[in-house]
């Protein structure tokens, strides 16, 4: 599987223009496929730390919001894993 081997995917989302988001909790990150199901990148982020980020979804503006239950965080970062705010 290379790219696309997943250790513990929890959720999958797309957002408007066809792209999904696997939150892949065991390898702690977002991996992004395009409309054709084709590996296009990973996306790292401190919010996917310690394989216990849950809940994931995809803001109207392109960012990704992810609930991580063991720091009870809810962090809101770009695709291209930067944060920009953690609740």
């Amino acid at each position: 599987l290379g790219e696309l081997q997943l250790k513990q995917p929890v959720k999958i989302v797309q957002d408007h223009k066809g792209f999904s988001y696997i939150l892949d909790t065991g390898n702690n990150r977002i991996k992004m496929l395009d409309g054709n199901g084709e590996y296009l990148d990973d996306i790292h982020s401190e919010a996917l730390k310690d394989a216990s980020t849950v809940g994931m979804t995809i803001l109207p503006s392109g960012d990704i919001l992810t609930l991580n239950w063991r720091t009870k965080e809810i962090t809101k970062c770009t695709h291209n894993g930067e944060t920009l705010q953690v609740c």
